[in-house]
């Protein structure tokens, strides 16, 4: 029954307090058919409880928040799981090629220069670590088994005030970068993946 000091009526589905003119139900969300609505209160055993309403419409939230939730953690342990493989195929492809020289592509740094002064040097190894080191030139690094896709990387610094540097990768026996700086303090540097 709509009140004349507020405008108002009881919802006929849910009996909760709505405005005269709404056609929809703001807390249980059903239709209000002008016909349909009956001009007298509803009695509050007759309709279902709000928290009812509510709940299953809360529970068909949480359902589709579970799924959701379900899917990114299946999505997140499956990037782990290929990142995870992805390690192990690298630490074990050593292992799987030790047999085959030709396999696994061997790595070695050369540095040299006109500097009487040397270099510090910094490179990546095999297993993926990086080596800093004071050397006299010319240098030459000990060869390291990288694996296909592997990085590899050297820098140089000319320890003195005059001079050059000149770094080298030599990949299987071939020299595949190199780079030459001059000056005081200068630094070279090559880099490249291993095919």
């Amino acid at each position: 029954m709509t009140d004349p000091d507020t405008d108002t009526k009881p919802c006929p589905y849910c009996a909760e307090t709505i405005k005269a003119a709404a056609v929809v139900c703001r807390y249980c969300g059903r239709e209000l058919a002008q016909s349909a609505v009956p001009a007298v209160e509803a009695p509050a055993l007759a309709a279902p409880p709000r928290a009812n309403v509510s709940g299953t419409r809360g529970a068909g939230n949480r359902q589709l928040g579970c799924i959701a939730l379900a899917l990114i953690l299946a999505f997140v342990g499956i990037l782990a799981w290929a990142a995870g493989r992805g390690r192990s195929a690298t630490s074990h492809s050593y292992t799987a090629y030790a047999t085959s020289a030709a396999a696994v592509p061997k790595i070695t740094y050369r540095v040299s220069g006109t500097t009487p002064h040397g270099a510090d040097v910094t490179y990546r190894n095999g297993e993926g670590g990086v080596e800093q080191q004071a050397v006299n030139l010319p240098w030459n690094s000990t060869t390291f088994g990288f694996s296909a896709g592997g990085f590899a990387y050297i820098s140089a610094q000319n320890r003195g005030a005059s001079g050059s540097v000149t770094c080298e990768i030599w990949m299987n026996g071939v020299k595949v970068r190199t780079s030459t700086s001059s000056g005081e303090y200068t630094i070279a540097t090559c880099s490249g993946n291993v095919d």
